[in-house]
């Protein structure tokens, strides 16, 4: 099973983007929450949010059926499974290149794209997520919760092989 999908522009969920930022309720600035939402705006335009993800079929010798999972804490993760998940998402090159290019003219609108960016990815991370607990759920099982390179002793150089 291989799923690859395009997304079309999504909300970008600010309080998550300001989350990102270390805002914890306090009072914001006129200046601050128009620049939050000039950079929404702009990631927005920029993103070409993808995903793909396939599932592989586990059986007992976890290490035969996904030998680049290393480490002890995937293994425990996975437990049990009679399936592996593995997705990858972005937001496409352009939005590197527009935060990229505000590290040089603003660091402080950098800043705030690079926050959107997190919660504008996590958005997508999450409708990845649902479609395959729907794929799953369809045959009686559950999916448990993500588990990401640089989980624990999952080496996070194993994003490149994935």
């Amino acid at each position: 099973m291989n799923i690859n999908k395009s997304l079309g522009p999504l909300p970008l969920d600010k309080k998550e983007a300001l989350r990102y930022l270390g805002y914890r309720g306090q009072a914001m600035d006129e200046t601050s929450l128009d620049l939050l939402d000039q950079a929404s705006d702009d990631l927005i335009k920029a993103a070409r949010p993808k995903y793909i993800w396939q599932a592989f079929r586990l059986d007992g010798e976890r290490e035969s059926a996904l030998p680049f999972l290393e480490g002890s804490d995937i293994r425990k993760n996975l437990k049990g499974s009679s399936y592996c998940a593995i997705f990858a998402a972005t937001l496409g090159l352009e939005v590197d290149r527009l935060i990229a290019r505000y590290e040089y003219i603003s660091m402080t609108r950098a800043l705030f794209l690079d926050a959107c960016a997190s919660s504008y990815i996590e958005s997508v991370c999450n409708l990845c997520n649902e479609e395959i607990r729907a794929t799953f759920a369809g045959e009686g099982l559950f999916v448990r919760p993500r588990f990401s390179p640089g989980y624990g002793d999952l080496p996070i150089s194993l994003q490149g092989r994935i």
